[in-house]
């Protein structure tokens, strides 16, 4: 559980997108630029057909309620507030495969409860009435039985008035009750201090403390949060303000003590922060005891808190931490993941030797968590939140989505978390848009120059595209490709992945968001780079090199667009270029 906030970063003129991708992408002493396109070709008829679909394709994706539809679900204050932003809300497309608002508006952050039961997958995540944040967190619920297409359920945890919550409920975790098969959660219930409780020395947080909630149905749709804490007190010289995100038990095999544990987010000694052991006979039921400190981070300087801790088992004996780092500094805010094994029955971690942290996204994605499916897979979500200017939110209904499911694969070999979309998401792949096999590509006339156009026909807001590139090896470090996203004529974004990283360019956005990808990303005996986008209305998904690195951007058209283009890139000598866009159907 994080606490809002706004950014604002803009690129002052699009053209300076090319500067910024020559530095980024490409050494000044790369090889020959070269570029190829696909392109499509529509007459004036069908464009005019093909206007009126994207027009109405933009307003019906945001599945825009009717004020009476809003009226039953909100206060009258609320209602006046939605209809005045639902007029202008078409400029800032919602997407609509990835899970968020939805109809209603409001604000979206951290994936929570995330299992898989009976046959469905439920995922759980903080949602606010109020597109700022400031309104008291609860769960929404989403259910899907293939993960692509995915159902609202009623909200399913409630702040309680004058209880543990009252203030919110916070983030937490999923467990299932090895005896009963009943699911359950830890969570954080966040509570104001009472005048004779001490809190921080500027009460900036509430109190926090560590809670239950059980289901009344199979179906898991209704819940009861048990309101006998099981954890109130932080760790010595913690905080009771800092004190939060339980992560799904976990166990050791062959432990000695036959225990559970789960992992709480704290403040401890010294004013650090780290990732708690808390332990007890039943989790779910008996009150925990503080064992040791698992983890701290002392690798993010900027760290203001760890939040969302995480840990599962990728290989025998082999365990990976996951951790958000909270900064004030909110371009600093990211996901991390290291491996390493456990010891001590599991109260301790102790990293693989000569590894260090890796992000699990280079760009805007924050506090996610992972389940097991009904497989040997990992999956993980995380929560996209919004870059844009600080005043979006009062011209917008929404704010926040979750990625889509991603799948987690430990490379033993080269001791490295892949992370790639989810195979089911395939499925919501629709008409081809385009789709080129070019030997050898031609060189471009300059270079960072516009290259190729595809217009888009359908799925203006939604696509999938695939790009790969081959070249001798010697000549793959001065190889880059990428995607250029046009909406009416302007570009709103630019991905590339180059020698120098993945970046995603944008509008209202820092410049860049990516990072460098590690070298074995690229295949050097094949000579290729690969690169996955997904699109969905505001925002953009990358995987680099099969799931070597991701990064997560958002970006904003400003207008409604009646067209949009995407042109497909390469510099460097390529010796063929392959890549194919779909369009995607709707999956929320």
């Amino acid at each position: 559980m994080t606490s809002t906030f706004t950014q604002s970063s803009s690129f002052s003129n699009f053209g300076d997108i090319h500067h910024h991708v020559g530095e980024v992408d490409v050494d000044d002493s790369s090889a020959q630029t070269s570029s190829s396109l696909m392109h499509v070709l529509v007459d004036t008829a069908t464009k005019t057909i093909v206007q009126s679909a994207l027009a109405a394709l933009l307003v019906s994706s945001l599945n825009i309620p009717t004020a009476a539809a809003i009226t039953s679900t909100t206060s009258s204050e609320e209602t006046e507030a939605r209809i005045s932003h639902l007029h202008v809300s078409a400029m800032y497309t919602q997407p609509s495969f990835h899970i968020a608002a939805g109809a209603h508006g409001g604000w979206v952050n951290d994936p929570c409860g995330l299992l898989y039961h009976n046959g469905v997958y439920h995922v759980f995540y903080q949602y606010s009435t109020a597109p700022s944040g400031n309104s008291p967190r609860r769960w929404a619920h989403a259910i899907s039985d293939n993960l692509h297409t995915w159902k609202r359920l009623p909200d399913a945890l409630w702040p309680t008035p004058g209880g543990h919550d009252s203030v919110g409920a916070w983030s937490g975790a999923a467990g299932v009750d090895a005896t009963t098969n009943t699911p359950y959660m830890l969570f954080t219930g966040a509570a104001p201090w009472s005048a004779t409780q001490k809190g921080g020395p500027d009460y900036d947080e509430p109190r926090q403390t560590q809670l239950v909630a059980w289901p009344t149905d199979g179906t898991l749709a209704n819940w009861i949060t048990d309101h006998k804490p099981l954890a109130s007190d932080p760790p010595a010289g913690g905080s009771a303000e800092q004190f939060r995100d339980p992560c799904s038990p976990y166990a050791v095999k062959n432990a000695s003590d036959n225990l559970q544990r789960t992992l709480v987010g704290a403040q401890v000694e010294g004013n650090r922060f780290g990732a708690v052991v808390y332990a007890s006979k039943d989790i779910a039921r008996d009150q925990w005891q503080a064992r040791e400190t698992f983890f701290i981070d002392t690798f993010t300087p900027a760290a203001d808190n760890l939040e969302c801790p995480d840990l599962f088992e990728v290989e025998n004996g082999i365990w990976v931490f996951k951790w958000s780092v909270q900064s004030n500094l909110k371009s600093k805010e990211q996901d991390m993941w290291i491996a390493g094994t456990l010891r001590d029955n599991g109260d301790g971690f102790d990293p693989l030797p000569g590894t260090s942290p890796m992000p699990v996204d280079l760009g805007t994605v924050y506090a996610s968590r992972t389940m097991a499916a009904n497989d040997s897979r990992r999956l993980l979500w995380g929560w996209s939140r919004e870059r844009d200017q600080a005043s979006a939110e009062d011209r917008r209904a929404w704010q926040g989505s979750l990625t889509v499911p991603r799948e987690l694969t430990w490379d033993a070999t080269r001791r490295m978390l892949l992370s790639f979309p989810a195979q089911e998401l395939l499925a919501l792949r629709g008409e081809v848009l385009g789709k080129i096999d070019v030997p050898r590509p031609a060189p471009a006339a300059r270079r960072g120059a516009a290259v190729a156009t595809l217009l888009a026909p359908r799925g203006a807001g939604a696509a999938d595209f695939e790009i790969l590139a081959s070249a001798p090896p010697a000549a793959l470090r001065g190889l880059a490709v990428g995607i250029r996203l046009l909406a009416n004529s302007q570009v709103i974004a630019e991905v590339w992945l180059g020698a120098r990283g993945l970046h995603i360019f944008g509008n209202d956005v820092p410049s860049p968001v990516g990072g460098v990808v590690p070298r074995s990303g690229a295949s050097n005996a094949s000579g290729r780079r690969a690169l996955r986008i997904l699109v969905d209305g505001t925002m953009i998904e990358a995987f680099a090199d099969g799931g070597v690195s991701a990064c997560t951007a958002r970006v904003y058209t400003k207008v409604p667009a009646s067209e949009w283009k995407a042109e497909v890139c390469v510099r460097g000598s390529a010796g063929r270029l392959k890549a194919t866009a779909w369009a995607m159907e709707h999956g929320v």
